[in-house]
């Protein structure tokens, strides 16, 4: 694979187009969101610099595409949508698995079963919390988890909002807290305890996040199990947020346990 795309799409556009990447992100503006079928779509929000036309952007964003495509003989990577609106840049994009998002943006992620998740080496090594109706119940130990195998389980290493299809029962407790039932946020510094306290904070991005979830439950619902999955409508439309600096890199692995 290119060197270029080995870095990601994410690190090529902050050091082109993007303002303050690293600086500036905050992760409750970029969501990944992992489907039913196994899918996913994420989409990345970013100041956009006004040195630049969105026409270049997209031609950029294009172009890599396209490479990683032609590389891998599969149209393995799909640009939904880019917007540029107010030097703000929100740019949606399905990949065919989490094994591929994974190689094109250089940013792990797994989506699978609690039993396939320990096949491919991940230990569930780390500090859980229990949660029923989004809500913290109480912390757990990892054997609890391990041993219901057949849980859905994400493990991610990055700060982002992320939403899978399914209540979560189970997560990884550093630097994320609950948004819902079904998503949480990642970054640097979240807390479980502030996601309880902090009730206003939370509340404001739940509205944001369970207007998309009932939007693509819907979609999802509609179409027929056998059917090639349609994700044209999932744009996570977040408003941009004004918040300390958060970068979207890190070494810790987050583990989202759902059913």
């Amino acid at each position: 694979m290119k060197k270029s795309l080995k870095i990601g799409l994410s690190l090529l556009l902050c050091a082109t187009f993007l303002v303050g990447c690293g600086q500036s992100y905050d992760a409750k503006e970029s969501t990944v969101y992992i489907t039913k079928k196994g899918k996913v779509v994420s989409t990345d929000v970013e100041n956009f610099s006004s040195d630049y036309e969105k026409g270049d952007l997209e031609s950029y964003v294009d172009a890599a595409i396209s490479a990683y495509n032609q590389e891998t003989g599969a149209e393995a990577v799909i640009k939904k949508s880019l917007t540029v609106e107010e030097e703000i840049a929100k740019l949606t994009i399905e990949y065919l698995n989490s094994d591929v998002f994974t190689a094109f943006n250089g940013v792990k992620l797994f989506a699978g079963t609690v039993a396939e998740a320990k096949s491919k080496g991940y230990d569930f090594a780390v500090d859980f919390a229990k949660i029923e109706k989004g809500a913290f119940v109480s912390e757990v130990d990892a054997s609890e988890i391990t041993g219901q195998e057949e849980l859905k389980v994400v493990v991610i290493q990055g700060n982002f909002n992320v939403q899978v299809p399914g209540n979560i029962l189970y997560v990884s407790t550093k630097n994320v807290a609950l948004i819902d039932k079904n998503t949480i946020a990642i970054a640097e510094g979240n807390a479980m305890d502030e996601s309880l306290k902090e009730e206003t904070q939370a509340t404001e991005s739940a509205d944001v996040v369970q207007e998309f979830a009932t939007e693509t439950e819907e979609l999802l619902e509609d179409e027929p199990s056998d059917a090639t999955e349609d994700v044209d409508q999932m744009v996570f439309d977040f408003p941009a947020e004004e918040e300390a600096p958060k970068s979207e890199f890190t070494s810790v692995c987050t583990y989202i346990v759902y059913k």
